[in-house]
Parts: C-alpha cells; sequence; structure tokens
C-alpha cells in the first residue's frame, strides 16, 4: 500500500478501485480522499482493511462522494452515513475534544463488602475526590489522550465548585465555557470494596442546569469530535450533538442507563457502552428489527444470556459503530459491513474502578479526534482504563499519555468471531 500527496489532496492506493466504488467486499472497507482544506472528497481510489488505516489518516465525512478515477468523474450521492475519509494525517494537531457532561465532588468510603438492603456496615475514612462523568472524561482526554480539551457543565456556586474548576484547569482542559449556577454543585456517594468494585448514587445537583448556549455551541461547532454521557438532561446531550460542525463526530457514553428518544439515536456515530448498558439498550429498544430491514432480529433476554457480539449487533441497526467495554475481558469494537476485533485488557493489580470507564472514553475521543482509527484509539483507551484502576479515586487517577502510549503497545487487536 503506498501513500502519495499533492498540495490538497491525499491519496491512498493499493487495492482496486473498482472494490472501492462497488461499496465494500467482506472485511473491507471503502477507502477515499478529502480535500485538506475544504474537506472536500476528491476520490475514490482503492480499499483497505481497518486495520490498515492505522493512526495516519482517518477522519469523518458525511454526504456527497465526488470520484476521480481512470474513466472520468463521477458522483456518487448520499454514500452510506458517516462514511470514513482519509484527510490530514495525525501530528499535524492534537485535535480538539469537546466534552458535554457532568461534574461531581465524589464523596468516597472504603468498605469491606457492599451493604445489603436495609444493612448498615462501618467504612473507611471518607475521601473527597473531584469527579462527575463528564468531568472526569475531559480530564481524561486532555492529561492521558493530549487533546486539546473543552468542558462545557455546570458548577454550584460553592467550595465543591471551585475544587472541581481547579482539577479541571489543572489537566488542561478549557473550563471558560462552564456555568455557574445557584444550586449546589453535584455529589457522587460512592462505596469502594476490597476488589475495587464500586457502587455509586449521584444527586445532581447542578448539572441538572447543563445548557447549550451560544458560547458553547460555538465551541462545539469547532471540535472534531463532541462527547456526551447522561447524568446531563438529554434535551442538552441532544443540542450538543446537533451543534457540531459537519463531519464531526458526536460520541455517546450511554451512561447511566436510560432509555433514548429516536432524534438522539439518530446524531450517534459511536456508541460507548458496557455490556449492562447495552443490555438495558437493546431491552427498551422500541421496535424489533427484520432481516428486512438489513438487522438481525433480536429476541430480547435478560442481560448475561445475550453474548457482548450479540447486543452490539442488535445496537448497530441504530448507530454505525459500537465499542462494548468488558472490564477485565478487555473491549469489543463493532461496526456495519466490517469485522467486529476484540481489544484485550492488560493485567494489572485493581485498587479502584470508580473512574475507569470514564477514562476510557475521554482517550478514546482524543485519539479518534486525531485521526486513530477506531480499533486503534480502543487499544489506547483500553491502556488507560486499565492504569486507572491501579489507583484511588477518578481523576486522580487518569494516567500521563505517555504512560498510555507505552502499555498500548503491548495490547494486541483480534478478530472477535474467531476469538475463543
Amino acid at each position: 500500500m503506498s501513500w502519495l500527496e499533492d498540495r490538497s489532496v491525499a491519496v491512498i492506493t493499493g487495492a482496486a478501485a473498482g472494490d472501492a466504488l462497488r461499496g465494500t467486499t467482506e472485511g473491507w472497507a471503502p477507502a477515499q480522499t478529502a480535500d485538506r482544506h475544504g474537506g472536500r472528497v476528491r476520490g475514490i481510489v482503492g480499499a483497505l482493511r481497518p486495520g490498515d488505516i492505522g493512526e495516519r489518516w482517518t477522519a469523518p465525512l458525511d454526504g456527497r462522494i465526488a470520484t476521480s478515477l481512470p474513466g472520468g468523474e463521477q458522483h456518487i450521492a448520499d454514500l452510506a452515513a458517516r462514511t470514513v475519509a482519509l484527510a490530514e494525517p495525525a501530528g499535524v494537531s492534537a485535535g480538539r475534544v469537546v466534552v458535554v457532561g457532568s461534574a461531581n465532588v465524589d464523596l468516597v468510603v472504603d468498605v469491606p463488602r457492599h451493604p445489603a438492603g436495609g444493612e448498615t456496615i462501618l467504612g473507611g475514612d471518607l475521601r473527597r475526590t473531584p469527579g462527575g462523568k463528564g468531568a472526569n472524561q475531559a480530564v481524561a482526554a486532555a492529561r492521558a489522550g493530549g487533546a486539546d480539551t473543552t468542558f462545557v457543565g455546570a458548577l454550584g456556586r460553592d467550595e465543591s465548585g471551585g475544587l472541581l474548576l481547579a482539577s479541571l484547569t489543572g489537566a488542561g482542559v478549557r473550563t471558560d465555557t462552564v456555568e455557574r449556577v445557584d444550586v449546589p454543585t453535584g455529589t457522587a456517594l460512592i462505596t469502594v470494596s476490597p476488589d475495587g468494585e464500586n457502587t455509586i448514587v449521584v444527586a445532581p445537583g447542578a448539572n441538572s442546569h447543563v445548557r447549550v448556549g451560544a458560547a458553547q455551541a460555538e465551541r462545539i461547532a469547532a471540535a472534531d469530535v463532541v462527547l456526551a454521557q447522561l447524568e446531563i438532561p438529554l434535551d442538552t446531550v441532544l443540542a450538543a450533538a446537533r451543534a457540531r460542525r459537519e463531519g464531526a463526530l458526536f460520541v455517546l457514553n450511554a451512561a447511566p442507563s436510560r432509555e433514548l428518544p429516536d432524534e438522539l439515536w439518530d446524531q450517534v456515530d459511536v456508541l460507548v457502552v458496557n455490556e449492562h448498558e447495552a443490555a438495558d439498550l437493546v431491552t427498551g429498544l422500541a421496535r424489533v428489527l427484520t432481516p428486512g430491514a438489513g438487522w438481525p432480529i433480536l429476541a430480547v433476554a435478560a442481560a448475561g444470556t445475550v453474548t457482548p457480539e450479540g447486543l452490539a449487533d442488535a445496537l448497530l441497526g441504530h448507530v454505525p459503530a459500537v465499542v462494548v467495554t468488558l472490564g477485565g475481558r478487555g473491549s469489543l469494537v463493532v461496526r456495519r459491513d466490517v469485522p467486529a476485533v476484540r481489544v484485550p485488557a492488560a493485567q494489572v493489580t485493581v485498587v479502584d474502578t470508580t473512574g475507569a470507564g470514564d477514562t476510557y472514553c475521554g482517550v478514546l475521543v482524543a485519539a479518534l479526534a486525531r485521526g486513530t482509527g477506531l480499533a486503534d484509539a480502543a487499544r489506547l483507551a483500553g491502556a488507560a482504563g486499565a492504569l486507572a484502576v491501579t489507583r484511588p479515586g477518578a481523576q486522580d487517577a487518569v494516567p500521563a499519555a505517555s504512560a498510555v502510549a507505552a502499555l498500548a503497545r503491548t495490547l494486541p487487536v483480534e478478530n472477535s468471531r474467531e476469538a475463543p
């Protein structure tokens, strides 16, 4: 496979151009070329396996595709939504990420075991640390992912709000789009057992007032990737998705589990969920898709009786790409019309899993923002999440980018369908 470059267009060659024009062949995705300055696709000259994309030349692009091939210029209208185009190489920019989400002060107690209903147990000393899914992910995107990161959120005019602002700015996150409101800052009540597993109850507080105003929309429109979660109002999540520019990715971490409206499903480019959240979403889908619609029939079953691959395949009827995090078993990356891949987990000593999923999401979007392919981004994210569980806390446990890169190099990516 060779790379050609002129002043405005990057071109990949190597496979037959006819394969690309026909859409896809088994296990292959179309390779497009894009004008670096205007983002307009200028040609389709080959096809490539997903793993061949590497970290250098991938970016999202919607809309009409103008092809330049031997035999004349053709136009392909309305290519499958959210196709992958080749654009600027990574390294030119760190990538711009906007995280729209929650910020909480975490009140954490170590416990010998999680209490049963109606039971009182004695725990350890109370720890008060910065957290919240959105703020955690923003810190991870900046510190562990190296992205130019903005956080859109809301904080109370209280000491807890000051603690969170200091943590965000200390990690290099832009906070000029954070609003201060006259309600308490969000608070999370967390218990952590000796094996590192946690239970969390969130009092939303100021998070219920997160909004996308003019200033926030302007920053979102300049981003390469927009990331949101579900600890803030759904109307705000939808407004953030709609405010992104054409060609920018919207990544939804659908946590905590909530039923999603159709208009939000329509906006999602990459869905990130754990197994429980995937099962909840599948169970809550309003309709069963049939083979005639091109997607598998879903027999709704209790969580734990459906494989991660089966859950992801069902969700692909609503979104182009799904990442299912599997804890100590790594993660699963599934996209339409290409083979699923498994990213194994690094073997580490678990101390606290509180911020692992958020660290994963932040590093995933940081990698996507600089043009990394989804499977490679998941490998980096998995390494970051693994490092995060070796330390207590959420934002305090986010690792440095250099440590993430070093660990990620030890994690292979394998074809899920062939995995034992």
